[in-house]
């Protein structure tokens, strides 16, 4: 290897380091790094990994598993780790009958199996619709830099240019947060197609582009559709309630920020979820089921069902505001838990709430043992403290010059140097100490 690629300069040195605590803070800092999570039961929220060491990427995918930070540590220290930032409700598997080989050295008594835990190709090293491994070893690939994101309902990760690419805005230029819910997953959940106004959009222009055709007549219903989901402006809707009784129908706004209208309806359906689709932990509700359009204040009634932008979308961006949007009527909620996706309505699930978590406990820790230095720097003698105070600004002082010489020179920090400067201190000490004896 050729030196210089082993060589970095100061300022992208410390912006590494920087990102490298925050993202460490971010994805561990709610986690317990030294006690097995198992006895916690399905956590909400935490980090996972997935050994390829214990369960080789050949196996068969039942073998699946996943296993808690603490035990990452402990038990796989020096396997070949998948990191699977944080997935919700699982519980360690480390040493149950997915690992044959391998027992859990931090709690060895555990059940078999963890029936509710569920499972994707992530837990092979494999992502998005392409089914490749992240970092992407072939850098020939398009996607071996892309930006990856999660899909809130599978937890699946995504190349941004394989299912946003719709957008035609590249990731970093997106100021709006929002959060992704992937193809297969919005194919089963289409109840929110009446939340099609919450949905990010690209800009008109880019929208027809998208969806040019040759037929006049078709690219002609093309501009307007397209200039239909990229408006901002409230959408005045007309919904008609079916049902025995007489028909009610109301005009509504359905914008982002409208508030729902009671409607008085009578005759209510029970919500239609298909065995499969509920066998899954996902499903759809019948495009034909009316009952949340007969129950009043059903935000389903207020928000009349839209079109998502495009027919053949991998992924539909989403809002932030989705997740409090939702309906909490009490047919829709019943339905959430038919479809095991309650969680939505839990302001917990969130990584956001986890990432906050974690940087509250970090900010604790950090307090703790500035105190405690405090603490024993308050109970040494004036003597002492002096001389700490005193070897602390020398040794400021003089990483300082250190550090202004390289940069003065436009040269870069290597290993050796830094070596070097301690070296140099620790034999100025050495020196100092034997003066002093």
């Amino acid at each position: 290897m050729d030196d210089a690629e082993d060589e970095i300069t100061l300022q992208e040195a410390l912006e590494t380091q920087e990102m490298l605590e925050e993202r460490a803070v971010a994805v561990l800092g709610a986690s317990d790094p030294q006690n097995c999570s198992y006895s916690k039961g399905y956590m909400k929220r935490q980090a996972l990994y997935a050994c390829l060491t214990c369960n080789p990427k050949g196996a068969p995918f039942a073998q699946a598993a996943g296993v808690c930070l603490a035990c990452s540590y402990k038990c796989h220290e020096g396997h070949e780790l998948v990191e699977l930032f944080t997935k919700r409700n699982f519980r360690c598997d480390c040493g149950n009958k997915r690992f044959p080989d391998n027992s859990c050295q931090l709690q060895p008594e555990k059940d078999d199996m963890n029936a509710d835990n569920v499972y994707n190709q992530n837990f092979n090293g494999l992502y998005c619709s392409c089914h490749r491994p992240y970092p992407d070893p072939d850098q020939e690939n398009d996607t071996a830099d892309d930006s990856m994101i999660q899909c809130i309902i599978c937890e699946d990760w995504f190349h941004f240019k394989h299912c946003l690419a719709y957008l035609n805005l590249e990731f970093e230029s997106l100021e709006e947060d929002f959060e992704v819910i992937c193809g297969p997953c919005m194919s089963r959940l289409n109840f929110l197609e009446h939340y099609v106004h919450l949905t990010l959009k690209p800009p008109v222009a880019e929208a027809v582009k998208n969806l040019e055709t040759e037929d006049p007549a078709q690219q002609e219903k093309v501009e307007n559709e397209a200039s239909a989901i990229t408006t901002t402006e409230p959408v005045t809707a007309s919904v008609t309630v079916e049902s025995n009784e007489p028909v009610v129908s109301a005009a509504v706004d359905v914008s982002a920020n409208a508030d729902p209208v009671n409607t008085a309806t009578a005759g209510t359906k029970d919500h239609i979820v298909d065995s499969a689709s509920q066998d899954s932990g996902l499903g759809s509700m019948s495009s034909t089921d009316n009952s949340c359009e007969s129950i009043p204040a059903c935000k389903l009634q207020t928000f009349a069902k839209g079109t998502l932008p495009f027919s053949d979308l991998q992924a539909v961006a989403w809002k932030k505001n989705l997740r409090a949007s939702l309906c909490r009527c009490t047919n829709c909620v019943a339905t959430y838990g038919q479809l095991k996706i309650g969680y939505l309505l839990d302001a917990e699930d969130t990584f956001e709430h986890y990432e906050a978590v974690g940087k509250k406990r970090s900010e604790d820790e950090q307090q703790s043992a500035e105190a405690s230095i405090s603490n024993q720097v308050n109970q040494m003698g004036r003597v002492e403290q002096l001389e700490l105070i005193h070897g602390y600004n020398q040794f400021k002082e003089q990483l300082a010059e250190f550090l202004n010489g390289i940069a003065k020179d436009g040269k870069v920090v290597k290993k050796e140097d830094v070596n070097q400067f301690f070296a140099k201190m620790n034999g100025e000490l050495a020196a100092k100490r034997r003066r002093l004896e």
